[in-house]
C-alpha cells in the first residue's frame, strides 16, 4: 500500500488529536499520512480550499476525526466533503453514538465509520475493504442478491422503510443487532445484509445460539484441537474459523453461556480465539450479526446477557416490526 497515500482530517479538539495520532501510529507502515485542519462548517471557502487541496493530493482514502461534534455535524461535513469528492471513500472517527444517529452519517456519503477506543485488528480490516471495494460500491457481485431482496416481500411503511436501510448497514463492515419477535424474518435481513457487502463472495453461516446444548456451544464457536478431551482425535474447525472472510449470523445471542460470552467478546475486541486444547490464539475476519426476539436492555438488567457483549454487538441496531402491524404484508 505505499503507493497509495491516505488524508486524514483532524479537528482542532484535544479528544480528537488524540485519536488522530492513534490512527497515525496504526496506519503510518502500510501508507503516508498526509494531516489536513478538518474544515469549518460555517466557512464555505475554508471547505473549498480542504477540499481542492485533498482532490490534488488524490488519496486512496479520507479518515474525518471528529470526537467533539455531534454526529449530525460530522454528517454535514462529510457531504459538504462529498460533493467534491465523489470517487474517493470517506471513514468518519466518531465517538460512542447512538445506532440510530449511524444511518444519518451513511446516508451523508461516508463508506464507513470507527469508534474509539481505536484498536489496528478493527482498523486495518475495515479501510482494506472500504479501499478495495470503493467508495458507493454496496451491491453484491453474487447473483443471490436478487434472490435475498426478493424474500424480502411487504408493503407497510416500517418494512419498507427498514428494507431501504441494508444497502448502508451492508457497506459498513460492523457489528449489527436485529431484533424483533419470531417470524419477522431476522435470518433473512442477515442475509440480505451479507450478499450486499463487499463480504458476499466469502460464507454466510447461521447459527441458532438456543438449539446448541451449553456444554457444545465453545466447541460449536471456536473448535477444537486433537486431544482436547476424550474422543477428540483430529482437529476441528469451529464456526468462527468457517466463516473467516465472511458473516456469521447468531440467532437467539441470549442464549449463549456466560463464558462464552466473554470469550466471544474477546473476539469481537481483537480478532482472536483460541480452540478448545489450544495455548495458541488464531485470527479471523468475520462480521457478526446478531439476533434476539427479547429486549436485550431487560436480558442485561437481569444478567442474562453481559453489558459489554451487548454494547459491542449494540453498534447499529435494527428493530424488525412483529407481522401483527404489517397485516397488509400477510
Amino acid at each position: 500500500m505505499r503507493d497509495q497515500n491516505a488524508i486524514l482530517l483532524n479537528a482542532l479538539d484535544e479528544t480528537s488529536a488524540a485519536s488522530a495520532a492513534t490512527l497515525q501510529t496504526i496506519l503510518q507502515h502500510y501508507f503516508p499520512l498526509e494531516v489536513l485542519p478538518q474544515p469549518y462548517m460555517s466557512e464555505s471557502a475554508h471547505a473549498n480550499e480542504v477540499v481542492g487541496r485533498i482532490k490534488d493530493s488524490n488519496p486512496a482514502i479520507v479518515f474525518l476525526v471528529s470526537l467533539s461534534a455531534s454526529v449530525s455535524e460530522v454528517g454535514r461535513l462529510v457531504a459538504v466533503i462529498r460533493q467534491g469528492l465523489k470517487r474517493i471513500p470517506i471513514i468518519a472517527v466518531i465517538d460512542a453514538t447512538e445506532p440510530r444517529d449511524v444511518f444519518e452519517l451513511l446516508k451523508a456519503g461516508a463508506a464507513d465509520f470507527l469508534t474509539t477506543p481505536l484498536r489496528s485488528s478493527d482498523v486495518l480490516p475495515r479501510t482494506w475493504r472500504v479501499m478495495n471495494s470503493g467508495p458507493d460500491e454496496t451491491k453484491s457481485p453474487r447473483s443471490s442478491t436478487n434472490i435475498d431482496f426478493q424474500q424480502l416481500i411487504g408493503r407497510s411503511a416500517e418494512f419498507i422503510t427498514q428494507v431501504k436501510r441494508i444497502p448502508l448497514l451492508a457497506k459498513c463492515d460492523v457489528n449489527i443487532l436485529l431484533t424483533g419477535e419470531t417470524g419477522t424474518g431476522k435470518e433473512v435481513y442477515a442475509r440480505a445484509i451479507h450478499y450486499r457487502s463487499p463480504r458476499a463472495s466469502k460464507p454466510f453461516l447461521p447459527v441458532n445460539c438456543g438449539a446448541i446444548p451449553f456444554e457444545l456451544v465453545e466447541n460449536e464457536l471456536f473448535g477444537h484441537e486433537r486431544g482436547a478431551y476424550t474422543n477428540a482425535q483430529t482437529f476441528q474447525a469451529g464456526l468462527i474459523e468457517e466463516a473467516n472472510g465472511g458473516t456469521l449470523f447468531l440467532d437467539e445471542i441470549d442464549c449463549l453461556p456466560v463464558l462464552s460470552q466473554v470469550k466471544l467478546l474477546r473476539f469481537l475486541q481483537e480478532k482472536e480465539y483460541k480452540p478448545l486444547g489450544s495455548t495458541r490464539p488464531r485470527r479471523a475476519d468475520v462480521r457478526i450479526i446478531a439476533a434476539s426476539n427479547l429486549d436485550l436492555q431487560e436480558a442485561v438488567g437481569n444478567g442474562k446477557l453481559r453489558q459489554d457483549l451487548f454494547y459491542r454487538l449494540n453498534t447499529i441496531s435494527l428493530t424488525l416490526p412483529p407481522l401483527r402491524e404489517r397485516r397488509e404484508c400477510l
